[in-house]
């Protein structure tokens, strides 16, 4: 079963899936392109940062990686689809005080009296990708309210209302306490606004 993660780069959101190549110690990062996602209807939407699991046919189905809830599903088109992008990194041998080393069956192994055993990995390089750090929910909350107090008033929002607030990398979206709780609200509900810059306060 293919297990990767949702990630967010350059904007884009992608599934990283990570494979360990068999006969030459190499990794593998394979990005697919993300090209529909769907909610669970509940509120719930797959995000950067959610495990996501083969379906079969370019489909994959979301789960929050620390309450392991379903968020959805997203597509990355057909089961022939090629990543966008496959990174190819060397794994770095681990240091074994002079032990003999092999790499075997997408692992390095270290020989001791009793035979070959696993012999971890020295420090690699990552894929590169630009994501931005996850905060938890609670964390969200306290930020937008710290944002919207900037603005002389603080509405009362409801959870759904806040997440829209945040795009998809988990960034608020623009200068929130530039703008009236009005406004601020127009930003959070209206559709195709997300990612709108509106006028700030006496600049109208």
């Amino acid at each position: 079963m293919m297990e990767g993660t949702l990630k967010s780069r350059d904007g884009k959101l992608y599934v990283l899936y990570t494979s360990d190549e068999y006969s030459e110690p190499y990794r593998q990062y394979l990005w697919w392109r993300v090209l529909e996602i769907r909610g669970t209807g509940y509120g719930e939407r797959p995000e950067a940062g959610d495990i996501a699991t083969s379906e079969g046919s370019g489909g994959w189905r979301t789960r929050n990686p620390s309450t392991h809830r379903s968020t959805g599903s997203v597509s990355t088109g057909a089961g022939s689809t090629t990543p966008e992008t496959v990174e190819r990194v060397s794994i770095h041998p681990p240091a074994v005080g002079g032990k003999e080393l092999r790499w075997r069956d997408g692992r390095w192994e270290k020989l001791l009296a009793k035979g070959w055993v696993p012999a971890g990995e020295g420090k690699s390089k990552e894929a590169s990708q630009d994501v931005a750090p996850r905060k938890t929910k609670r964390q969200l909350d306290a930020d937008i309210d710290d944002a919207l107090a900037g603005s002389g008033s603080t509405p009362r929002l409801s959870r759904r209302t806040k997440w829209n607030l945040y795009d998809k990398a988990g960034r608020l979206v623009g200068d929130v306490s530039a703008y009236s709780a009005e406004e601020a609200l127009r930003l959070a509900g209206g559709p195709g606004v997300a990612s709108a810059r509106l006028p700030r306060q006496g600049g109208r």
